[in-house]
């Protein structure tokens, strides 16, 4: 199934928390759903999904903003 950045936005209850642009062109967006799971997205420079990742929701755990560093490393 394919997916964008227009259909990432519509999938469940989730709220975007963060968002990072790497060199390469790809976004990195991160988000938390009602039910307090936390999620990372990489869009591919064509908007395209490339990878989603759901992180272990720690009690109180939130996600404030994202950063690249130079290297490409998500801060």
């Amino acid at each position: 199934e394919e997916r964008s950045l227009t259909t990432l936005r519509q999938i469940g209850d989730e709220a975007m928390q963060g968002m990072a642009v790497a060199a390469d062109g790809s976004i990195v967006v991160a988000a938390r759903s009602a039910s307090g799971s936390l999620s990372l997205a990489r869009l591919g420079s064509d908007g395209r999904l490339a990878e989603r990742q759901t992180l272990d929701p720690s009690a109180g755990s939130q996600i404030r903003g994202l950063a690249m560093a130079p290297g490409g490393d998500l801060l």
